[in-house]
């Protein structure tokens, strides 16, 4: 019998609610599910950020003094670790913006959270095995990093080097910044800190598109930061995302020709638009005053027809959505490309020390979440302690990452590491009945060693990530991904229509 229940669902509703429910009102065409493309999925991913959420059942340190003591009794590996240091302030509140909130700091300075960000590095050091790691990248990223300004971001940057051993020539440096704020003295001191990547969030060209975001007009700073950019930093990487309200694809495809055929852009980044963190948005759409997201069918052939032009014009995958052409970037450089935009781990050993409000990060056994609220970190690190969320720090770290993260690694994962997974059941057998069943389905590639996405496995990836967790990994992403969308709904303040089948 079918019973129709007028209700606001709780977040206790999370394990029965429904993704179709999720969609209600967000998307074009959210009535008719079919399958897209030839494959078993009806939607393109609805998150691309929280890959690395661990399930709630994981153990938490009960104090900062506990989960000191864990860091000092893991085992880390030889390799090089990574660093992510994240700047969460910017001038502007784009509207669809998972990472920048248009936080700012009020008691406290942009020298005080610097020093804060030293300290806290300093403090990891102090726990670290090796007092003087060897460092495979450092990524600076927000917000909007060039916000702190010029002394500020020389300052953070020596001190990190000073601490650490750089791989040689093989360490890479990125550092993102905002085109309407950045200034030259900005440029000039990632000229002097030898940054070798710059990220610039630029996301759409269209002005429509870009008003409607809270997007600040382009004008012709645009190619005059790149000019000045133009063979001082060896990677020049633009920011583009599609699916947004109104997108189409020829507007998509404009986008990312401008930046293929720019004389000075070697590296894109092209994102598929993250809903799931952009409240704001999916109010503004629910509300009536946005126009809907475009259809899933509709974002899965922007993604198939942005990596088909790319490819088509010699650009190749070197990142998780990140395209660039060899042909723009010598060798040495192209080599030190570390592919980790996503800001995350591919494997159980790597080491990614996030610093800084908000950030996450990862240990061989630990997933550790930085305090959200700047002021908040900032008193934390001032009091001595880590600046770490204890209620969102887990002292066990997901043994199977390197299977479910590999479509995040352009380089995939090799026959080897694979057949190990197997040999020493560090996997359940579920995930390499769905792992054989991609393959099948063509999803993903298989050569004499190697596992890699294949074009339609990349549009989907998201959605093989998820598939590739085991069960109770994967039901703790699903409420992270339902959780985010029904707060957004829920703060409307006003009803929804949910179908229950009785």
């Amino acid at each position: 019998m079918k019973k129709i229940i007028t209700e606001q669902p709780s977040l206790s509703d999370l394990d029965c609610l429904d993704f179709n429910y999720i969609d209600q009102g967000i998307y074009n065409g959210d009535e008719v599910k079919k399958n897209i493309m030839g494959t078993r999925f009806t939607t393109v991913a609805r998150n691309t950020i929280d890959y690395w959420t661990v399930s709630r059942n994981n153990k938490k340190p009960q104090s900062q003094q506990e989960f000191s003591q864990h860091v000092q009794n893991l085992k880390f590996s030889q390799r090089p670790i990574h660093i992510y240091i994240h700047i969460p302030f910017c001038k502007q509140k784009c509207l669809f913006c998972a990472f920048n909130k248009g936080e700012d700091l009020c008691t406290y300075s942009y020298d005080d959270y610097i020093e804060c960000l030293i300290d806290q590095y300093n403090r990891f050091l102090d726990v670290f095995p090796n007092k003087r790691p060897i460092i495979g990248s450092i990524h600076i990223g927000g917000g909007s990093p060039n916000i702190i300004g010029a002394e500020n971001i020389r300052h953070l940057i020596s001190q990190i080097k000073k601490t650490s051993c750089l791989d040689g020539n093989n360490t890479e440096i990125s550092v993102e910044f905002s085109l309407p704020t950045v200034d030259l003295d900005f440029l000039d001191a990632l000229f002097d800190s030898q940054v070798s990547r710059i990220s610039m969030g630029i996301q759409t060209m269209d002005s429509e598109t870009r008003k409607a975001m809270k997007l600040p007009p382009l004008t012709s700073k645009l190619n005059e930061i790149l000019y000045y950019l133009n063979k001082k930093i060896p990677v020049i990487n633009i920011d583009l995302i599609t699916g947004f309200p109104e997108h189409t694809l020829r507007k998509v495809l404009k986008d990312h020709a401008f930046f293929i055929e720019h004389p000075v852009v070697n590296s894109i980044s092209s994102y598929l638009l993250n809903p799931a963190h952009a409240s704001g948005l999916l109010q503004q759409i629910l509300y009536g005053t946005i126009k809907k997201l475009p259809s899933h069918e509709d974002s899965a052939l922007f993604r198939l027809h942005t990596i088909l032009l790319m490819r088509q014009k010699g650009w190749v995958r070197n990142g998780t959505n990140t395209y660039v052409n060899p042909g723009k970037i010598i060798e040495k450089n192209f080599n030190i490309i570390s592919g980790r935009e996503c800001i995350g781990s591919f494997n159980y050993d790597d080491c990614l020390f996030a610093l800084g409000a908000s950030s996450i990060g990862s240990l061989p056994g630990c997933r550790f979440e930085n305090i959200r609220d700047p002021e908040e970190w900032i008193i934390d690190i001032k009091k001595g302690g880590y600046g770490i969320d204890l209620g969102k720090t887990y002292m066990e770290q997901q043994n199977d990452l390197a299977l479910w993260s590999f479509p995040l690694n352009s380089n995939g994962i090799s026959k080897k590491v694979y057949n190990e997974f197997i040999e020493n059941n560090a996997i359940a057998s579920q995930q390499d009945v769905v792992f054989r069943q991609l393959i099948d389905e063509g999803l993903i590639y298989e050569s004499e060693d190697h596992y890699s996405l294949t074009i339609l496995g990349e549009i989907f990836m998201g959605h093989i990530v998820r598939l590739l967790k085991n069960p109770g990994e994967r039901g703790a992403l699903d409420k992270e991904i339902k959780n985010l969308f029904l707060s957004a709904k829920n703060n409307l303040g006003r009803n929804f229509n949910k179908e229950k089948i009785l």
